[in-house]
């Protein structure tokens, strides 16, 4: 089983004993966007629990060591862009959840339980446009989405900062340095797109040469959790081993979310290393978490990576210089920043600028906020030379140079420093605008220009007014493709670039606009959930048609599978793993094709053609081959649950029940394909999920692809009784907690009996009035006589009465008697009259 490492869960929940063997130390990371549950600033706050010995963590507001306080204005959150948004006036609203593990919220006195969550992993800053954090937590393939966000933190008991300005929020633009050894040294050091002028931000000492010494107390500042920021500075936090060459351990108190957090010496105040994995943060009841709770010498303890692993990437004395672009117009203004720490407090840096043609220009550039960055602005206008008149005076295809004269460059030498940069003064041609293709919410639009260029698409109902505005990115050849539109509509788009230099021009038609119809928007039934889903307690059957998708979807309300558990062939899997399914006679049309025999797949899908082992889920593995997917995932049957297959004249079924996946999570889904090309797809338990759900004709992503929104299917028609309005026939809830009792009951206390709350695990979609009408002694709890008693005797065929093809002939999983299928020949005997009689009698009128 492989796994990636940006996508690593710290918090690994950890239900009816099944783990991944594999799974042993954890990243102190968590997943991008982390847990979708809205903050809700009303929960009370909790009591201090001990994680290793006391919880050393306190908010910056409650520090009173200045130290301490400056050096967290010099650590940031690293964020998903998702989560910013922003306001038009420079400044950006940080989007927060709440505090959930695996799904489950806190339990009664968790620290920090009313608090918000944000970052998937800490960073901090060591250059002035460096950062840097774990190498778990960005590289190349995360490089464009990854933002570093300042200043989240908590400003008194009750409020957390999430109104940022545009100094606090930085995009990551270069891996300067980056390693990644699970067993060694973990790091990244990663350039932002200016220079960091974060209030209070600047780069922070880091140990050059040798080794913090074993028993010296250390500290952290990060985001544990993705919480706003805390300061860990215990008394009994110390280093514990340091005979790795690129990591020590500590007894630090951190979580997934430290993941990049800078371990300080508290005697130094150097930053000694990187925090980057550790001990499990939490364990699990029935229905919240709790930090897990170790002694200060117990544990495997928190490796940290030391700073001699990457600081001879980071030079605090060089200085640097940049100016804001590679090429400037013949009137404007140049922005040249500079940082340089032996001149921090100085107030002003003086830089030379001068021109081929021999315009030399000094001026002055003033410090920041920030210790030794300063910033200053030189104006730039064609005309004739006059040295010393506070411009540039320019000419097109000029070179200028920007000059600093560093005294000291880190080795006690003098070195000059320079940017260059090109006058550009005249405006790029656009040629060749063509809409290359239409989709139903969706239009390419391509052009060239004479340049390279970045450039942005206009298009609207009305020729003159946009509504959308897409942009694309630095090229000569470009293919933007514009999307929010609606189906079947005309548009008209105007095209607008700049080159480097800023200089711009539209195309627009000659004043006409250019024009566009939309197209239908096909359909491909594909969705990918990041940890929530709305389709737990749901069925979606997907008909096949004649329509531009090839099927058309309903969805209901499920509390069992309409195929029970246990009335089939249960398969056994190794990891990833396909096992093939001969048909026999019969053959299963799907999307023009028709298939004899099936691959079940241990990850949770079907494939038709070939069998796949793809454990990761993605859009692209999903379309690779012709595919069913009711859950898509790293699943591991081997730590537990059940798959299983079950085929008659009709249909054939396959069963994920209490599956664990890689991290622990349990999954319950099933997919039942009619031999009339029907298919349906049943979710009755998705614990934190993460993984694809759909159907594919195989061939690759399509290119109009767009992704679907399942839960909003139409609803599914139904007659009488039946499923969909059967949400509370007793018998089938019960049957459903009957089956799961032994699971639910060890989740808690191992009683005998079940509360609401163990009630819950093995039912999502249980009702309290649903319980109590099962509590048939009012105890307050289910024992399983209660639940035996409500479950009628023969249950006809356990299937919805509008099931596609009609019901088959099995009993359904009756562990009332014990005996799974028991009725099965039995009801092949009985009349169409008895069988009518016994379905109105449980579910209403047929």
């Amino acid at each position: 089983m492989r796994i990636a490492s940006v996508l690593l869960i710290a918090t690994i929940a950890v239900f009816s004993g099944a783990t991944h063997p594999a799974l042993a130390d954890e990243d102190k990371s968590l997943p991008k966007g982390g847990e979708a549950f809205p903050w809700n600033a009303a929960l009370l706050a909790g009591q201090p629990k001990v994680i290793y010995g006391e919880d050393d963590r306190l908010d910056v507001f409650e520090e009173t060591n200045p130290d301490r306080m400056a050096w967290a204005a010099s650590t940031c959150a690293l964020v998903d862009p998702t989560q910013l948004t922003e306001n038009g006036d420079g400044t950006y609203e940080l989007g927060v959840r709440e505090f959930r593990v695996s799904g489950l919220p806190a339990c009664d006195g968790e620290p920090y339980a009313d608090q918000p969550v944000a970052a998937f992993c800490t960073g901090f800053v060591v250059g002035f446009d460096l950062i840097a954090t774990a190498g778990h937590c960005v590289d190349d393939f995360t490089l464009a989405s990854t933002r570093f966000a300042f200043g989240f933190q908590m400003l008194d008991a009750q409020t957390p900062r999430t109104a940022l300005d545009s100094s606090q929020v930085y995009q990551a633009v270069e891996i300067v340095a980056w390693e990644l050894n699970d067993s060694g040294a973990d790091f990244a050091v990663v350039r932002v797109d200016r220079p960091i002028t974060a209030a209070g931000a600047r780069p922070l000492p880091l140990r050059k040469a040798g080794t913090i010494p074993v028993g010296a107390r250390v500290g952290v500042i990060g985001h544990p959790a993705g919480l706003p920021a805390k300061i860990a500075f215990g008394e009994n936090s110390v280093v514990r081993d340091s005979v790795n060459e690129g990591y020590f351990v500590t007894n630090l108190d951190t979580y997934g979310g430290n993941s990049g957090s800078p371990v300080f010496s508290a005697e130094t105040g150097l930053v000694e290393g990187i925090l980057v994995r550790g001990e499990a943060d939490y364990v699990f009841g029935s229905n919240c978490f709790r930090s897990n709770v170790l002694a200060d010498a117990a544990g495997r303890g928190e490796d940290v990576t030391k700073s001699t692993a990457f600081a001879e990437y980071v030079n605090s004395s060089a200085a640097q210089l940049t100016a804001d672009r590679l090429a400037y117009g013949c009137d404007g203004a140049a922005e040249i920043s500079l940082f340089d720490g032996d001149l921090a407090g100085e107030g002003t840096a003086s830089v030379t600028a001068l021109t081929e043609q021999g315009d030399v220009e000094e001026f002055l550039l003033a410090e920041t906020q920030t210790p030794g960055i300063f910033v200053g602005m030189l104006p730039i206008l064609a005309g004739e030379i006059a040295e010393q008149n506070g411009r540039l005076d320019v000419a097109e295809d000029l070179a200028i140079v920007f000059l600093y004269n560093d005294e000291n460059n880190g080795s006690g030498q003098r070195i000059v420093r320079s940017v260059t940069a090109i006058i550009d003064c005249t405006a790029p041609v656009i040629s060749n605008v063509a809409v290359a293709a239409v989709y139903g919410r969706r239009a390419e639009i391509t052009f060239e220009t004479s340049e390279g260029v970045t450039s942005e698409v206009q298009t609207g109902a009305v020729c003159g007014s946009p509504a959308i505005q897409t942009l694309g990115g630095l090229d000569t050849v470009h293919s933007v493709l514009v999307s929010g539109l609606t189906m079947l509509t005309p548009y008209h788009f105007t095209v607008t670039v700049s080159d480097l230099a800023g200089n711009s021009v539209t195309a627009d038609n000659g004043g006409a606009c250019f024009q566009f119809t939309t197209t239908e928007q096909r359909d491909y039934f594909s969705e990918f959930f990041v940890d929530t889903t709305d389709l737990v307690g749901r069925s979606m059957t997907f008909t096949p048609d004649a329509s531009i998708s090839g099927y058309s979807a309903c969805i209901r309300s499920a509390i069992r599978f309409p195929t029970p558990a246990g009335s089939g062939t249960r398969l056994f899997f190794g990891d990833d793993e396909s096992q093939v399914r001969s048909l026999g006679t019969r053959r299963f049309p799907y999307y023009g094709n028709s298939y004899d025999r099936i691959y079940i797949g241990s990850n949770g899908y079907i494939t038709l053609g070939e069998g796949d082992s793809q454990f990761s889920p993605s859009f692209g593995a999903h379309f690779s081959l012709p595919r069913i997917a009711p859950y898509f995932s790293d699943l591991y049957p081997g730590g537990g649950g059940l798959v299983e297959v079950f085929q008659d004249n009709q249909h054939l079924a396959v069963t994920y029940q209490d599956v664990p996946d890689y991290y622990g999570d349990i999954q319950s889904v099933q997919v039942e394909l009619f031999f009339n090309g029907t298919i349906r797809m049943t979710w009755l338990r998705l614990t934190r999920p993460y993984g694809m759900i759909g159907l594919s004709a195989g061939g690759g992503m399509p290119a109009d692809f767009e992704e679907s929104d399942l839960s909003t299917a139409m609803a599914c028609e139904t007659s009488g009784e039946g499923e969909g309005e059967g949400e509370e026939v007793l018998e089938a809830i019960a049957a459903a907690l009957l089956n799961h009792f032994a699971v639910a009951d060890a989740s808690g206390n191992n009683d005998g009996r079940l509360s609401y709350a163990e009630a819950l695990v093995a039912l999502d979609i249980l009702s309290e009035a649903s319980f109590n009408q099962l509590d048939t002694n009012n105890d307050g709890f289910l024992s399983p006589a209660e639940l035996d008693g409500a479950i009628v005797d023969v249950d006809p065929f356990g299937c919805y009465n509008d099931s596609p093809g009609g019901c088959f002939g099995f009993a359904k999983d009756s562990l009332a008697s014990g005996v799974k299928g028991l009725y099965g020949n039995l009801l092949l005997l009985l009349s169409v009259t008895a069988t009518l009689a016994l379905w109105t009698r449980v579910f209403g009128q047929a």
